[in-house]
């Protein structure tokens, strides 16, 4: 009777290292990957040795004999381009030969730039007129401008010390139809920096207007239908204040309206629907947004007042519920809340709504950031150094969709398309970080 035939032993492939099998972007060369391949053959007929049939176009390498992958070309693990890679070990003892294929994740790392120093407000703009996205910050240091190379990433920043502050804001105050900056300053008893713009991304010192000690939150628009950039500063220490633009990168001296206790910043909007910008404030101790109606020559109306949150430490204007008016959104430091106020399409506004966040938020930002046409918001938080997105239902309401770490101490942030996809990106301000923080959509937030 014949003798049955032996059947080979088979070589099996395991992965003995017990830790995720994922790896930063854009790691160093020799980096491990959490993955270990074992080989296990009964009657091995000598040491069993590894080597890679799929090293994923040489982003990987694996030692012949302890079967460690690791990283052999960092360059090629970009997060933004694939969140994860296949590999194909082949083991041998010599004769018996198997091989498998093992799955390695892409760990995205935080895109920071450095701004020269801790950035409180950020602002996206094309400042040199290229069709790409760029943004300046405000930092203690000055003004910082990077330019945008038009897939989401930034040129090294370069800084305007003359106009150090703590906001900034965007528009062309002199007509030439170039982008100009102006900058809130705590220095010199207060005032507001300018800017000009030259066209191609660099700015020449336009003069400082005084706006009074204390002077904080920044925003820019026609206050007076003349079609000159006009400013408003919140001043803690005396309401608002508005300096009317002559056109020409000039501004005339500042005039105050009274606004609740302290308030720390404004935004301009037409709230009541009569084609003239209105004015709201944040006012940190008073727990309260002040509303001053425009009469569209400059001046405003006695402010009203709208209950917020503990601490309504900055706020933001859009439409939130889809009927054509703006709303408003208080940013509520010591609630950790956000409170929605909505607009009665007259300048009046709804009882707030608050909705929980991170740990004492500090801006907000609205858009729509995940293309159902819809205002989401996308809040940074300060104590507990992350973001919170709220997706919105299209009538006023929200729900908590996600958090990302942010960078240290986040403080201003901003949306907008920085890689000309279509879909709005997010910037913010890292004050702990020296730098600002680049979330692309669908990469590094809305996955």
């Amino acid at each position: 009777m014949a003798k049955d035939k032996e059947k080979p032993d088979k070589l099996l492939i395991s992965d003995s290292n017990v830790n995720d099998n994922i790896v930063p972007e854009g790691s160093a060369t020799g980096t491990e990957v959490g993955l270990t391949v074992l080989g296990t053959l009964k009657n091995a007929k000598g040491p069993i040795t590894y080597s890679l049939t799929n090293s994923a176009s040489g982003a990987f390498a694996i030692d012949p004999s302890t079967g460690v992958v690791k990283v052999a070309n960092g360059a090629l693990l970009d997060y933004e381009v694939a969140q994860s890679h296949t590999i194909t070990v082949s083991a041998t003892d010599g004769k018996t030969t198997a091989s498998q294929s093992f799955q390695i994740g892409v760990q995205n790392v935080l895109d920071i730039y450095g701004t020269g120093g801790g950035p409180t407000d950020v602002h996206i703009a094309d400042l040199n007129g290229d069709g790409k996205m760029d943004f300046v910050a405000s930092t203690g240091a000055g003004a910082s401008v990077s330019l945008g190379n038009g897939n989401g990433t930034f040129q090294a920043s370069t800084q305007y010390p003359a106009a150090a502050g703590d906001d900034v804001v965007i528009a062309d105050f002199n007509g030439d139809g170039h982008l100009d900056l102006a900058a809130s300053q705590q220095s010199n008893g207060g005032q507001v920096a300018v800017l000009l713009g030259v066209g191609d991304g660099t700015f020449l010192f336009g003069g400082s207007y005084a706006a009074g000690s204390g002077s904080n939150g920044l925003a820019a628009g026609d206050l007076n239908n003349d079609q000159k950039a006009d400013v408003v500063v919140a001043n803690e220490h005396g309401g608002v204040i508005v300096l009317l633009g002559n056109g020409d990168g000039t501004l005339n001296s500042g005039t105050t309206y009274a606004a609740g206790s302290v308030p720390n910043e404004v935004e301009l909007a037409d709230l009541n629907g009569d084609g003239d910008l209105d004015i709201a404030a944040s006012n940190l101790f008073g727990n309260s947004i002040s509303i001053l109606i425009g009469n569209g020559d400059g001046t405003f109306q006695t402010h009203v007042d709208y209950a917020a949150g503990a601490r309504s430490s900055n706020l933001a204007i859009g439409d939130l519920n889809g009927d054509g008016v703006a709303d408003v959104v208080s940013i509520d430091q010591d609630a950790d809340t956000v409170s929605i106020l909505l607009n009665n399409g007259d300048g009046t506004f709804q009882p707030r709504t608050a909705y929980t966040v991170g740990d004492f938020p500090s801006s907000a930002s609205i858009g729509d950031v995940n293309g159902d046409g819809v205002a989401d918001l996308a809040v940074t938080n300060q104590g507990s150094n992350n973001i919170s997105v709220l997706l919105g239902n299209g009538d006023g309401t929200f729900n908590l969709h996600e958090t990302h770490a942010s960078g240290m101490l986040p403080w201003e942030s901003d949306l907008g398309d920085l890689n000309g996809d279509g879909k709005l990106d997010l910037l913010v301000a890292a004050y702990g970080s020296n730098g600002v923080a680049v979330f692309l959509n669908q990469y590094d937030f809305m996955v």
